[in-house]
């Protein structure tokens, strides 16, 4: 849906899917989606299960799939967070504990390249205050592990108003997207006003993309029976 390559696993992804709501409480709600073999152009029937879940002030999510044959499986929630409710993400301060980013071409697409962050633009390994204009480009996999673990400290994301996110996840990546080229127009929003170019940060707990294009990244197939887990948790605080 990008060309040559498929972002989000195409028009056909888990994003354009209708989920059954299999369990909900107070404090929670689980979703499953049934995907047939083929669809997105994946092999194997596919399940996937997404648990969300309300304790304090952490939002808990749990992903977790099987399959019956062996397929790629790489999902990533896709929230776009915007803490202090402006028109833009200036003025939020980031940090990522991560040495390393995916090096992208031109098409947005991992050439294969793990980056030292030493010296570069995108190293928030301090925390930094940011805003459009100051960096460059903003959609890469910072790389936070080898494989996937237990849930570790991966992300802090402040806003100008002190609220802060604070991301834990057992995923060795996750994706920051600056949402530069976003203008919803004239559709209805959430704040019932237009969001425009970088509005939010997307921030998404994943592997780390392109995976079956280069060996050396953490492998992202799933054997079919066999389990797949991913755990994420988002924790708030107030100034």
């Amino acid at each position: 849906n990008e060309g040559r390559n498929t972002l989000h696993s195409g028009d056909s992804g888990s994003h354009a899917a209708l989920w059954t709501l299999a369990d909900h409480g107070p404090a929670h709600a689980t979703l499953m989606l049934l995907m047939p073999d083929g669809a997105g152009g994946f092999p194997g029937d596919r399940q996937l299960v997404a648990t969300y879940r309300l304790s304090g002030d952490t939002l808990h999510l749990e992903i977790t799939a099987l399959a019956d044959a062996e397929t790629p499986m790489n999902p990533a929630h896709h929230g776009f967070w915007n803490l202090d409710g402006c028109e833009t993400w200036a003025g939020h301060s980031l940090q990522i504990h991560a040495d390393s980013l995916l090096a992208v071409d031109g098409e947005t697409l991992p050439t294969g390249a793990v980056t030292d962050l030493t010296g570069h633009p995108h190293d928030f390994r301090a925390p930094r205050t940011i805003a459009p204009g100051d960096l460059p480009p903003l959609d890469h996999n910072f790389c936070l592990a080898a494989a996937r673990r237990d849930p570790a400290p991966a992300l802090v994301l402040r806003g100008a108003n002190g609220i802060a996110m604070h991301l834990e996840t057992g995923e060795p990546g996750v994706q920051v997207f600056d949402a530069h080229p976003i203008h919803t127009g004239s559709l209805p929003t959430l704040h019932d006003r237009p969001y425009g170019a970088h509005c939010g940060l997307a921030i998404e707990p994943q592997s780390w993309p392109d995976a079956p294009a280069h060996p050396h990244f953490p492998s992202i197939l799933l054997a079919p029976g066999a389990p797949y887990r991913q755990v994420s948790r988002f924790r708030f605080t107030a100034p």
